[in-house]
């Protein structure tokens, strides 16, 4: 990132922001933080509103994205091969299976990914159901979109529940939509970590009512889409404890949370010669030290999640307990990715942040800043947010949708048609044939190329493949990272082999078909 762009980003646009809000916030009345005409309207109708507009501005957005060829992560692909091999299954135990074993013959677990997808996941029998009504990675991103934004239902009761006023809680939810880590979440390619932001709200609000059962049923359905969940479910546990007192049920669950994912991790998801969880603890957490967690790109990961709400969610360590492992991952692992404000591995954060700032706001002000009520509060954290989700977001309301430098993958040229008709017709030539094998660059994804029982990403398993579709005008990814120069070599070794025909060759578009022997 060039330096112009990141001193804007992190330091000038967020400090006016946080200036600006301190003044509204300080020096503003009392009235109410909408204008008054708006207050008029009923706050549970416009929470509704914010749902419309949130689905239809990131639904858009997303299919727009993936209609127009520009869904950049593999991950999709991969994840809709993995339900579309669910739905296909006739017997309900195999499809069952098929939610753990990654879609393919043999496990991809414990070893450097080639294929497929190694997570526990019996929540994609939900998808799957939907897939046999018509195939297509377009529900997986519909469900992402429509359940990220059913967060606001319960946040909006939970905010009423705990500040006592509707009005209030209808801009704790607007500084949810203006969050940019529920942003990302809603726009990333799909991603299943996204079930835990709602369920884990709905987990606090049951707790609030004393309805313990059910909100460990809600926290814990959310292990059942990703195995680093069951973690955060450990951590509910000890939340029940030290703010609801629930000691037994809180240190059961905990324990019972410990014992699960380490079954799952270390034995459930086991390859021919590694668990999953042993190769991925050598993979990302070999070196660890003081110099990794003061890395810049882990200092900016926790500006960019506590930053838009002006650190206050920090006063109220308890209810950060649930976020603390996917915290925990982000700064000790040697991934650049797990600590990136658009991945996926902020989620579990995003409900113990809002709940944390809710403790905050509900307290009475001490001394000197007792003048910050709840109303003036939510005030200047909406000022600040905005400025922020200007500053780092994806949406139409940031410098990232409209200037290419800063956003890159988020720029609004990525949701447009761009030589799509060409990646069109290079795909057509491809039989959709499911046990045609089909390898694909990283960032060229479609259902076309997924649905069939071996789908891998470039260059995997160039071997075992019928078809090689590419865009060497795209990003020159190399498996999951841009490498150009072997990128280059890897190209030109296919137009040289006499083991592949070249069956397109159009403005950067390449499909080559194995030779016939």
């Amino acid at each position: 990132m060039p330096l112009g762009i990141g001193v804007w980003r992190y330091l000038v646009l967020p400090g006016v922001g946080l200036f600006l809000a301190f003044l509204v916030a300080r020096y503003g009345g009392q009235e109410g933080w909408l204008p008054g005409r708006l207050r008029r309207f009923r706050p549970g109708r416009c929470v509704a509103v914010l749902f419309v507009l949130g689905v239809l501005l990131f639904g858009c957005l997303t299919l727009a994205r993936y209609l127009t060829w520009h869904s950049f992560v593999h991950d999709l692909g991969s994840y809709d091969q993995k339900v579309w091999m669910v739905s296909i299954q006739t017997d309900w135990g195999e499809m069952l299976r098929q939610t753990w074993r990654g879609g393919v013959e043999v496990s991809p677990c414990g070893r450097i990914r080639e294929w497929g997808v190694c997570h526990l996941q019996p929540l994609h029998l939900i998808p799957a159901l939907l897939y046999r009504l018509g195939a297509s990675p377009i529900i997986l991103l519909m469900i992402e979109v429509l359940t990220v934004m059913s967060g606001l239902i319960p946040l909006y009761r939970l905010a009423t529940r705990r500040l006592g006023d509707p009005h209030l809680a209808l801009g704790v939810c607007v500084l949810y939509l203006l969050f940019p880590a529920v942003q990302f979440n809603a726009l990333l390619d799909f991603r299943p970590d996204f079930v835990v932001i709602p369920l884990l709200l709905w987990g606090f609000l049951l707790t609030d009512q004393g309805r313990f059962v059910p909100a460990l049923v809600a926290v814990g359905a959310a292990g059942l889409m990703k195995e680093a969940l069951i973690l955060t479910w450990a951590m509910f546990g000890l939340y029940l404890w030290l703010r609801h007192g629930r000691r037994r049920l809180g240190i059961g669950v905990f324990a019972a949370g410990l014992t699960a994912f380490y079954l799952v991790t270390f034995w459930l998801l086991s390859g021919p010669s590694a668990s999953e969880g042993g190769f991925m603890l050598d993979k990302y957490f070999r070196a660890i030290g003081p110099g990794l967690l003061l890395r810049r790109d882990k200092l900016l990961y926790l500006a960019a999640l506590f930053g838009p709400l002006a650190g206050l969610p920090l006063l109220s360590p308890v209810s950060l307990l649930p976020a603390l492992p996917t915290l925990g991952i982000s700064l000790l692992s040697s991934d650049v990715s797990h600590a990136s404000i658009h991945s996926q591995h902020a989620s579990s954060a995003i409900a113990p942040i809002f709940v944390a700032l809710l403790d905050v706001m509900a307290r009475p002000s001490p001394g000197r800043i007792s003048r910050l009520t709840p109303t003036r509060l939510v005030r200047g954290l909406v000022v600040l947010s905005l400025f922020v989700t200007v500053a780092v977001g994806p949406t139409p309301l940031s410098v990232n949708f409209w200037r290419q430098p800063w956003g890159g993958h988020w720029h609004y040229t990525q949701y447009v048609p761009d030589r799509q008709a060409t990646v069109d017709r290079a795909a057509r030539l491809i039989p959709s044939d499911p046990h045609v094998a089909v390898v694909s660059q990283n960032d060229v994804n479609s259902a076309h190329l997924a649905h069939r029982y071996a789908y891998f990403a470039f260059p995997n398993q160039l071997p075992r493949a019928d078809y090689v579709l590419l865009d060497t005008r795209r990003w020159p990814f190399v498996y999951w990272t841009p490498e150009p120069d072997r990128y280059r070599a890897l190209v030109e070794e296919l137009r040289g082999s006499d083991r592949w025909r070249i069956v397109f060759d159009e403005d950067g578009v390449l499909l080559f078909r194995r030779a016939q022997p």
